[in-house]
């Protein structure tokens, strides 16, 4: 939401926000409110790195993104790590 990949950043989080309404106003998912946990990158990897521990220290349930492949490269084994799902919208090598 802010960084070079900035207009990208806010229209997935547009996104995730209208499929949490439109699941939540059809019961959520398995009977659970989905509640959207927004976290900026910047586009950049080190950055990255620190938002995915934060979300693991928040106990997310899922991530989608991230969009940078360097970040993803960065993030993702993280996520991993913690056992966290992720839809990323990155590259996969």
């Amino acid at each position: 939401m802010s960084g070079d990949q900035s207009a990208t950043g806010i229209d997935m989080l547009r996104g995730a926000q209208l499929a949490a309404r439109q699941l939540n106003a059809n019961g959520g998912v398995l009977g659970k409110k989905l509640v959207i946990v927004a976290a900026d990158d910047a586009a950049d990897p080190s950055r990255g790195a620190t938002v995915a521990r934060e979300m693991v220290a928040r106990h997310v349930s899922a991530v989608v993104g991230p969009f940078n492949s360097s970040v993803g490269v960065a993030a993702l084994p993280i996520y991993r790590a913690a056992g966290i799902p992720i839809l990323r919208m990155t590259s996969a090598t």
